[in-house]
């Protein structure tokens, strides 16, 4: 219990946050935590603002932490780099600052049940059509090696938990260069918000197909 209580300081520390207290029992059996944040923001940036003509990026890569549940699934032990990706990830507080406070987002969300379920839900809250660009989607490496380049690309699309933001902006309005100098990330676009509706991908043929998978499922009973 101390180890947890360190760690959820420490988290809420990184996060400029504090722990106002809890109610704890005691269970011979699973534990479960609930938690609930209170805060307030001036700019909120919200799922509703992506406009056709957009362009969709994402930070950093996608697919390491679904790469580690995959692998447990086979009885084994994930590579620490995947294993890291899924116990400590590191959400994007100061980017996600940064792009409500300089105007640059239209619509943003945070890639917590895959690329393609988080952007359906980013379309459909704008009421637009979401076209993603297989090549473009920066996958893990670990990924990659461990899964192959197929099953990464769905790990990355369908897994969840990378924590990564989602966000539009209007064309030439963000600057990859930028986030590399100042938050040390890659931010990279995917896609871009097209009139209609659901999810596409382009696989580089003649025309986009939708995607009909979508991301994680909380409810489901075999999720990958």
């Amino acid at each position: 219990m101390r180890a947890l209580q360190s760690g959820c300081r420490e988290a809420a520390s990184e996060a400029g946050a504090v722990i106002l207290g809890g109610d704890l029992s005691s269970t011979s059996g699973p534990i479960f935590i609930d938690v609930v944040g209170l805060g307030s923001t001036h700019k909120p940036v919200l799922r509703n603002g992506a406009v056709p003509g957009d362009d969709i990026w994402v930070t950093g890569r996608l697919g390491a932490s679904s790469t580690a549940v995959r692998v447990w699934q086979r009885g084994e032990e994930p590579p620490p780099e995947a294993r890291r990706a899924f116990a400590r990830p590191s959400p994007r507080f100061d980017e996600a600052r940064y792009l409500a406070e300089e105007d640059m987002a239209d619509a943003l969300i945070d890639l917590s049940d895959g690329l393609a379920g988080d952007s359906a839900h980013l379309g459909a809250a704008s009421g637009v059509r979401i076209v993603l660009e297989a090549a473009a989607v920066p996958v893990a490496p670990i990924a990659v090696q461990v899964l192959g380049p197929e099953e990464a690309l769905n790990a990355a699309l369908y897994g969840g938990e990378d924590y990564e933001l989602c966000f539009t902006a209007g064309p030439d309005v963000v600057d990859p260069s930028y986030f590399r100098q100042h938050f040390g990330i890659e931010v990279t676009r995917v896609g871009q918000v097209c009139e209609g509706n659901g999810v596409w991908i382009d696989r580089g043929g003649s025309e986009p197909e939708p995607l009909l998978r979508s991301g994680f499922d909380h409810y489901a009973i075999d999720v990958l």
